[in-house]
């Protein structure tokens, strides 16, 4: 019985204690000796009868497949995650606080609302209202430009600003990503070049506004990838699963299923990029645990909807060796 669960725990061990160099495991599986011979000898039941409902396909339990129908029996009971038997072909990423962090040039007390209100003469509480309003707005569409908006915003409030205030607004309402885009880290750098070196594709998913993205063209992180979503662009946002699959054509037609997602978990991207069938979703707590824009309660959440967590970008390379390994 020991050795028939220590064999089960071989088989899936390395998909649930990932154990490369900056890869912080996930949760274990909690299994017993019974409960893993059981479940083990259940499965290879079924296969013998040819009606193994947990694997269609009937791989049987002495392929290597195998892990298959034995996680997939056994995640209802022990764990969330399904680890299905496919390559890898790409990697998805998010951008800021991902790839690139504002927090590194952002002064602590800079907030843009603020600071384009106090320059327009504005009342801030109803500015910021209008601007958290627009929100959706501005992320999925590039009319009316940033600017534009708040333009017409003080057009309705009767507020006239001298024609010198817009373009001050413009660098306000992007500075700092503007410095992330264009500066980005040097490990960074060499993560996303050892990623390409290895023969992935790479693809950008960012939820951002027209203002947001406009230093990306001009930035030496954009020949790193092969496919680029800007929700202004596409018109949909993370979560939004339209957002995700956008990459397909754009990246050679791999499909989601043999990509992973790399993301800090804002805008509750990585339910998202799950649902819309990425192979594994990475949380990349980097920048997140550094940067003081989210408390640990709120990364811990998030911890919880990916099925492995990363301290720098250039761990996700050693990770991706680990589950191929695991395959």
């Amino acid at each position: 019985m020991r050795k028939v669960a220590d064999a089960f725990q071989r088989s899936v061990g390395e998909d649930f204690l990932l154990r490369a160099p900056g890869v912080v495991k996930p949760s274990a599986l909690p299994i017993s000796s019974r409960g893993a011979a059981g479940l083990w000898d259940n499965c290879c039941r079924n296969h013998r009868r040819g009606r193994c409902s947990s694997n269609p396909a009937n791989v049987r339990c002495r392929d290597r497949k195998f892990r298959l129908c034995v996680v997939q029996i056994s995640s209802a009971r022990y764990s969330p995650r399904v680890f299905p038997f496919s390559p890898i072909r790409a990697v998805a990423l998010d951008l800021f606080h991902t790839v690139v962090d504002p927090e590194d040039f952002r002064p602590k007390d800079f907030v843009r609302t603020r600071e384009i209100a106090k320059l327009l003469g504005l009342p801030l509480a109803e500015f910021e209202r209008f601007w958290e309003e627009v929100t959706l707005a501005r992320m999925t569409s590039e009319r009316p430009s940033v600017v534009d908006r708040v333009r017409d915003y003080c057009s309705s409030i009767g507020v006239r600003p001298a024609p010198t205030s817009w373009s001050m607004v413009f660098d306000i309402a992007g500075r700092y990503t503007d410095l992330a885009i264009r500066n980005p880290r040097a490990s960074v750098l060499d993560a996303l070049r050892g990623l390409r070196a290895k023969g992935l594709a790479l693809g950008l998913v960012s939820n951002c506004d027209e203002r947001e993205m406009k230093a990306w063209a001009s930035s030496i992180l954009a020949p790193l990838f092969d496919a680029t979503v800007f929700s202004c662009e596409v018109g949909a946002a993370k979560p939004s699963v339209e957002a995700y699959s956008a990459l397909v054509p754009r990246w050679g037609r791999i499909p989601l299923s043999e990509a992973i997602f790399v993301g800090d978990g804002a805008n509750n991207e990585l339910v998202g990029a799950r649902r819309a069938g990425f192979l594994h979703v990475v949380f990349d707590s980097e920048f997140v645990s550094a940067n003081g824009l989210r408390s640990t309660e709120a990364n811990d959440r998030i911890r919880r909807d990916a099925d492995a967590e990363v301290t720098t970008l250039g761990a996700v390379e050693s990770l991706i060796a680990a589950w191929r390994k695991s395959q």
